[in-house]
Parts: structure tokens; sequence; C-alpha cells
């Protein structure tokens, strides 16, 4: 499998939006995954109304910089369970991917309405163990194209633990992976991914590509840290469409 994304999440007030527009522009590779919250908004990790507006003008300026909103606590709850109040709100923004934290067996029904009405919008599954993975690709193969799903694996929750052992990609599904990857680790970590072969792979339509998504990597004293994020892209460079399989 190659490498092709590689997802940031966690930008708050204590970056500008500015200078991840600079860091789209030299690696067009790059995500920046911005969380949701309507509890938490202005705290670290989740950035504030205001900062937001900001960060959409900087996109107005290079519109090929990717951004995802991910929908966190109880926009995610409700989100899953059917209601269209922040779908609708990020219908008319830049964020083109929209990330649902804590997909499971209860948001199962709920959220297939809502992936009908919002054709523009690519949805990224988060899935914690093997149970919420098959899930999650039951759904995908039930409710439509591979073009419309990304399956992200992150048994950690956003804590950024790394999982006792990644799980083989789905078959046909595209998946991310996410928890406990480093700048120290970044290497070795997508070296492994970049071999993983899924169950019937000599038989059955495969992926190709993968990506991955830091949070708690990415910071220092739980602040964005700018110098770790360069960090991470730059050696990405050497390993973005690059297969081992």
């Amino acid at each position: 499998m190659r490498l092709t994304r590689v997802t940031i999440t966690g930008a708050d007030d204590d970056v500008e939006p500015a200078q991840l527009g600079n860091l789209s522009r030299r690696y067009p590779f790059v995500e920046w995954g911005i969380l949701f919250s309507k509890t938490r908004e202005g705290q670290p990790r989740y950035p504030s109304f205001k900062w937001r507006q900001s960060l959409e003008q900087v996109w107005e300026q290079n519109r090929a910089m990717n951004l995802s909103a991910h929908l966190c606590g109880e926009l995610a709850r409700q989100t899953l369970a059917g209601r269209e109040e922040w779908i609708g709100r990020v219908e008319s923004t830049p964020y083109v991917r929209v990330q649902l934290n804590g997909f499971g067996r209860s948001a199962y029904d709920g959220i297939v309405g809502l992936m009908h009405t919002y054709l523009t919008r690519q949805w990224i599954l988060q899935v914690y163990d093997d149970d919420t993975l098959a899930m999650a690709c039951n759904l995908c193969r039930v409710r439509g194209g591979s073009h419309r799903f990304v399956i992200l694996f992150d048994a950690s929750g956003g804590t950024g633990t790394a999982p006792k052992k990644w799980p083989a990609p789905p078959n046909t599904w595209h998946i991310a992976y996410s928890g406990g990857i480093t700048p120290e680790n970044f290497a070795s970590v997508v070296e492994g991914l970049s071999v993983l072969r899924p169950p019937g792979a000599l038989s059955s339509p495969v992926p190709d590509t993968f990506g991955v998504d830091l949070e708690t990597g990415a910071r220092t004293g739980d602040k964005f840290d700018l110098e770790k994020v360069a960090l991470i892209l730059e050696q990405a460079t050497h390993l973005v469409g690059v297969s081992r399989t």
C-alpha cells in the first residue's frame, strides 16, 4: 500500500491559520483535521469559531488546502443519530471530509440517511476494535462506493496510544490509522503499515492507499507544535506514494 495522506489534527487558537496555509503549499498531501465540539470550543485542540473563520479565509487563497471537520462529543452523537444540524453547517464550507468520532452499533441506522443527503462529503468513520471495524465495512458495502468512505482505526480514541497490533486493511475500503504516531517513530510506523495486506488479498480487489492521522504526536505540553509538524511532514515527503507491497 502507498501512503497518500497525512492528517494533522488539533490545530487551535495557538497557531496562526496562515502558518497552516504555508505548510499546505509546501506539503500538498497534508490535511488539517479541525475538531468541532459544542462544549470545548476555544480550548486546546478545539479552535474557536473566530479562528475557524480565519482558517476559511486562508483556504480561499489556496483552495487546494485539505481540511476535514472532526465532530466530537455531543456533535458526533447527534449526527450519528441522524440529526442534520452540524453537517448542514459544514456543507457550504471547505471541509470536504467529515469525521464522525464514536461510530458504533447504536449509530448505524441514524447515519444512513445523512450519507444519502450530503453526497458531496466523504465520511470518515472512526472505529476502535475489530467489531466496529467490521460494522463500518458492512455500512460501506451496503450504503455506498469506496469513494464515499474512509475508515479510521484509532483504538486510543484520540489519546495518542499505539495499539498492540495494527489491523489489516479491509478489502476495497480505504483506511487510515491513528494512535501513538510521533516524529520519532513516524517512518517506521508507515513502513510497517505499508506492507499490511487484507485477508484474501490475492483474490479480491484491495485498497492500494492508506492514510495516517496524528494529534497528540503533533503537540508538546498540549500545545500544537509547528516544529514537530514540520518534522513529520518532511519525513512524509520521502514516503508518500511509495509502495512496498
